[in-house]
């Protein structure tokens, strides 16, 4: 080892015990602010590509280096945020994404229903909470109720973007 702290053997900026000073910890993080250790290099090496890929999946742990690529992986492995959801009703996977259209469209056989229905259930149910909402709020702006029109608003909001991406979805 060319390069050596002052205590021998030990790599530069690295130190022979953890914290705890229970297990010898040769690898220590060299982000700043990361306190991060341990005995084995593999593992420390494992450790730095999390640095390097802050997107995280919450569900496997996995890591990305782009958001797109997250959210990609959570549609394809674990079904979030999917569009490829089943709407019917009594299902007991509704509201659950699917893979693939592939997968939706094979799951929809079995309910006896086409992605055209499908897609009809879900935007008959956005389209009927959002006209229940806007007249809630409307009321409230009359009556000037100020105070639950605004606990409303985000909801309110909620429900536009839901609207908003239903139509994009169906004119695409």
């Amino acid at each position: 080892m060319a390069d050596s702290g002052p205590e021998r053997g030990v790599p530069i900026g690295v130190s022979p015990y953890q914290e705890d000073g229970e297990q010898p910890a040769l690898f220590h993080c060299r982000k700043q602010d990361c306190t991060w250790s341990s005995a084995s290099e593999s593992n420390l090496n494992q450790h730095m590509q999390g640095h390097d890929r802050p997107f995280i999946c919450e569900i496997c742990h996995n890591a990305w280096k782009r958001n797109d690529e997250l959210l990609t992986h959570k549609w394809k492995y674990h079904g979030v945020n999917t569009p490829w959801v089943c709407h019917y009703e009594g299902c007991k996977r509704k509201g659950q994404g699917l893979r693939s259209q592939s997968l939706l469209e094979r799951h929809l056989d079995d309910h006896g229903i086409t992605s055209r229905q499908n897609d009809k259930i879900h935007s008959d149910r956005v389209l009927d909470g959002f006209a229940t909402l806007h007249r809630q709020m409307t009321e409230l702006k009359q009556d000037n109720n100020r105070d639950e029109f605004e606990s409303l608003r985000p909801k309110y909001m909620g429900k536009v973007a839901e609207l908003s991406g239903l139509v994009m979805n169906l004119t695409r």
